[in-house]
């Protein structure tokens, strides 16, 4: 079953033109657009880093659980998820698995991108994308009346980019914060993803909006970020915002 909130903002899909398809394995919740089919071997590269993850998480259990980075014995002989998520986890100083959403986004578009111009894969609200066209990624916040009016602009020239969302108020992932929206651009998912909780942990109230971007903008590797709280929204850096 898809949970409530990607089934309220997966309704507002508009990129008829591209060949899309869902994955769903336990907790990964795949929506995926190509210029070409490539189910199976998003299939394969979903099932592949989730075993990784997996196998490592058995030899490491605190990877799991811990709410601060973890270190690795031997980076180079990790997979790449897990070498992603460490590294994102680092720079935005949560737990390796705040990156794991947008590490497979990452993976799972990187295994797409020799067959395709333009790869989109969102992963319970964390993107992986590389756009041929100008795209406009909707912002999704439950309980604020600005929630599905905005949006982030995409545009080619800004190459493979990771947008993530986390929220104090809604979604499936641990946040200890209150804001509606902590959006989050960056140079991968991973980043992104680390980074939008890490984000969303600082914004208790509106007045932590500004707190929270100068956080986001202070880790090497964040383009831009948008925070929605009570209504009151703050953005930062090279971002451009669009009513939709």
């Amino acid at each position: 079953m898809i949970e409530p909130d990607i089934a309220a903002y997966r309704t507002c899909y508009h990129a008829s033109e591209l060949k899309r398809c869902v994955l769903i394995e336990e907790q990964s919740n795949l929506s995926i657009a190509t210029t070409r089919p490539g189910k199976s071997t998003a299939h394969r590269t979903l099932l592949a880093n989730r075993a990784a993850i997996k196998s490592h998480i058995a030899q490491q259990p605190d990877f799991l659980t811990s709410l601060v980075p973890v270190s690795l014995e031997d980076p180079l002989a990790c997979p790449e998820i897990i070498q992603r998520m460490t590294e994102a986890s680092c720079k935005a100083g949560v737990g390796p698995m705040a990156a794991v959403a947008g590490a497979i986004a990452d993976v799972v578009g990187k295994s797409l991108l020799g067959n395709n111009d333009e790869v989109i894969v969102e992963n319970g609200g964390d993107i992986f994308c590389k756009v041929a066209k100008k795209r406009i990624v909707g912002i999704y916040a439950q309980n604020s009346s600005l929630s599905n009016r905005l949006g982030v602009v995409v545009r080619p020239e800004h190459g493979i980019q990771g947008i993530c969302t986390s929220a104090g108020n809604s979604g499936g992932s641990l946040s200890f914060g209150k804001a509606d929206a902590c959006c989050v651009i960056a140079e991968s998912a991973a980043l992104a993803d680390a980074v939008a909780t890490a984000t969303g942990n600082l914004v208790k109230t509106a007045s932590g909006i500004e707190t929270g971007l100068e956080f986001a903008m202070s880790v090497s590797g964040v383009h831009g970020a948008v925070i929605l709280a009570s209504d009151r929204i703050g953005a930062q850096g090279d971002i451009e915002i669009q009513e939709l």
